[in-house]
């Protein structure tokens, strides 16, 4: 083990041991868990020789940790982990694509405007509302996809978004299909799950990834990728999907 890690406070691992981070950003609970994670090295192999080259490493651990003990013994104020002036401000609209995990030719995009309670609380509301529609082509001429209106659906959705960046919602959305193209409607009402995770390392939020769980009518599983600009969802999309998708 080296010393100590370059951008990293003396005694501190880096939050993805063995690896680097050069931003001097850090998880102090998760250099705690190292030091577990000796402890079964040791009962799983037997291998004292390894525990004891790390000793002096894990003793510049606690004398890190040292200074931030209260009056009670206990760990208080600890830095890092999370940015405590982070403040994620998503609000406004952003262009969502959805993909399967099971079908390539699944493929949804959209709109979706969202909005934000800025309270102090560690959970903060979002308010998720937009529109799912298929793809037809991706027109060359334009430089857009063309949305089959037809078959889209509107969803509605409360969500929880967490200090640490992770997003919960559960959404509920009516579904409007008329593949005759007559002036008939046939619809139906979707629920599910959508489960993300923003990059707290942003400077700016522009970019959201997570997964969604139809749960009715039918169990669908899949990626979602949403995008402050337009532009960035198609170039993304037709990196990810180009042959499935027809070019006119």
């Amino acid at each position: 083990l080296p010393d100590r890690f370059a951008g990293l406070p003396k005694g501190m691992f880096p939050m993805c041991y063995p690896a680097d981070f050069y931003n001097g950003n850090f998880i102090p609970n998760w250099a705690m868990f190292l030091v577990l994670e000796l402890e079964e090295y040791l009962k799983r192999t037997g291998d004292r020789s390894f525990i004891d080259n790390a000793k002096e490493r894990i003793y510049a651990l606690l004398n890190y940790f040292k200074g931030f003990e209260n009056k009670d013994g206990l760990l208080e104020k600890l830095e890092k982990w999370r940015d405590e002036h982070k403040v994620f401000d998503l609000r406004g609209n952003w262009f969502h694509v959805h993909l399967s995990e099971e079908d390539e030719t699944y493929i949804r995009i959209g709109t979706v405007n969202i909005e934000q309670d800025f309270s102090p609380n560690e959970y903060k509301s979002l308010h998720l509302e937009g529109y799912n529609y298929n793809i037809i082509r991706y027109d060359t001429q334009k430089g857009a996809f063309v949305e089959n209106r037809m078959k889209s659906s509107h969803f509605v959705g409360e969500y929880t978004l967490r200090e640490n960046g992770e997003i919960f919602g559960i959404f509920n959305s009516r579904r409007t299909f008329d593949s005759s193209f007559s002036s008939k409607e046939v619809k139906r009402t979707n629920r599910g799950i959508h489960d993300f995770n923003i990059d707290v390392f942003q400077k700016e939020t522009t970019f959201i990834e997570g997964e969604f769980h139809d749960e009715a009518p039918s169990p669908k599983l899949g990626r979602i990728f949403i995008f402050r600009n337009a532009c960035d969802r198609d170039e993304f999309l037709l990196d990810n999907r180009s042959d499935v998708i027809e070019r006119k």
